[in-house]
């Protein structure tokens, strides 16, 4: 039964460390909102037609530089378009009718995360914590690193800044386990687990 929790567990880590994130950006007359969006590997962006005839055209005939062609059909009604992005890259797109009043760029950085992950595990203290806890292991980090802490189901319940030795409130977490990632400057991530109370 232990090696079955710490296979789960394993699985869980993974999906929620690598966990895609969603992006939006709000079509509107004369504009995209954001206009540039900066994104990781395999994330998700939703775009969301709030008034007028639009659409998203990021073909490669027009963008031939763009990794992949992406691209939905103009239309009056609410709509919504979503798009993977799994290759590395600049993906540049625009309204197709009256393309040079609309346009946009989503650059897609590459995720290292997979080899940086395994270089260093941080723990998190105390065990279990109630309001706060301390993540040991960023000693020698200069500056602040983002911090990202996912349910077991690989759900994002909180994103915060931290800094060395900082008390981070957890307060608004339920009682569980839950699993953290910590991106710094240098593009360094280090993974751990918190068990809140």
């Amino acid at each position: 039964m232990k090696k079955l929790y710490t296979f789960l567990f394993s699985i869980i880590l993974t999906s929620a460390v690598f966990s895609q994130t969603t992006h939006n950006v709000t079509v509107f007359n004369f504009g995209f909102d954001p206009e540039i969006l900066t994104i990781d590997e395999g994330d998700i962006v939703i775009w969301t037609n709030t008034e007028g005839f639009h659409n998203v055209d990021g073909n490669t005939t027009t963008f031939p530089n763009n990794p992949m062609a992406f691209g939905n059909e103009a239309s009056n009604d609410a709509w919504t378009y979503e798009v993977t992005f799994d290759m590395e890259g600049n993906y540049d797109y625009r309204r197709a009718v009256h393309p040079s009043q609309m346009t946009g760029r989503v650059i897609v950085q590459s995720v290292t995360s997979t080899d940086n992950a395994s270089k260093k595990t941080l723990q998190a203290f105390p065990i279990p914590a109630h309001d706060f806890i301390v993540i040991n292991g960023l000693e020698e980090l200069q500056g602040q690193a983002r911090l990202e802490i996912f349910d077991i189901t690989g759900k994002k319940a909180m994103e915060t800044l931290v800094s060395a030795n900082e008390q981070i409130n957890i307060s608004t977490l339920n009682p569980g386990i839950y699993l953290f990632n910590v991106s710094t400057s240098n593009d360094e991530r280090f993974t751990g687990k918190i068990v809140a109370q």
